[in-house]
């Protein structure tokens, strides 16, 4: 891994766990997410906007994986918030993490490229891991 690719992951590391912790510290989940939202759009698919009247680069399969992609997102946050609405931070985010991690898993089945026994051993205990991380006694569990 470059210099650059490792500086990059670890800023992304970083923006995230301070996210997070933003979050947990002024319990404004819904707020956060929603400004968020707001901030991607803006900073994201408005240049992407401009760009496309200028220079008409994106085909029609292009618009299509932007616009599901869109939907997807804003079907996510959605969820994210009524999670939050619902229940503590501390409960809800490690199963939101946790649950990309198996749609790898079937989305690799779905694409005819089943993971071997050790990658799907890794996404379980992936997964149990996140869901673990709010339990504090077995009572809890």
């Amino acid at each position: 891994m470059t210099g650059f690719a490792l500086s990059l992951v670890l800023f992304s590391t970083f923006m995230h766990a301070g996210w997070n912790l933003l979050v947990r510290h002024r319990r404004l989940e819904t707020d956060c997410i929603r400004r968020m939202l707001l901030i991607v759009v803006i900073v994201g698919f408005v240049p992407v906007l401009v760009s496309e009247g200028l220079t008409r680069s994106l085909t029609h399969t292009a618009w299509m994986c932007v616009l599901g992609s869109g939907v997807c997102a804003g079907v996510y946050y959605f969820g994210l918030v009524r999670a939050y609405k619902s229940s503590d931070f501390t409960v809800v985010y490690p199963v939101v993490r946790a649950l990309p991690v198996l749609l790898v898993g079937i989305g690799d089945v779905l694409r005819g490229r089943s993971p071997t026994t050790i990658g799907w051993s890794g996404m379980v205990l992936v997964v149990l891991g996140c869901l673990l991380v709010p339990v504090h006694t077995f009572r809890d569990f």
